[in-house]
């Protein structure tokens, strides 16, 4: 199977977008298991889409 391949390059991958290509980051799904009930908590719209820079600021808190 080709995702053990994907997963490998995108490691690769992750550090080197930075800027407007930030967005594109990847997150482990351990990291999103942990940040979406802190976005769920101060959310106020009923939909929104959280880019790279979101979620991982919802980490640090």
């Amino acid at each position: 199977m080709r995702l053990p391949l994907i997963i490998a390059i995108w490691g690769v991958l992750n550090p080197l977008l930075v800027g407007p290509a930030d967005c594109y980051r990847g997150l482990a799904g351990y990291d999103i298991t942990h940040a979406i009930p802190k976005a769920a908590r101060h959310q106020l719209e009923k939909v929104r889409i959280y880019h790279w820079k979101e979620m991982a600021a919802l980490l640090r808190t």
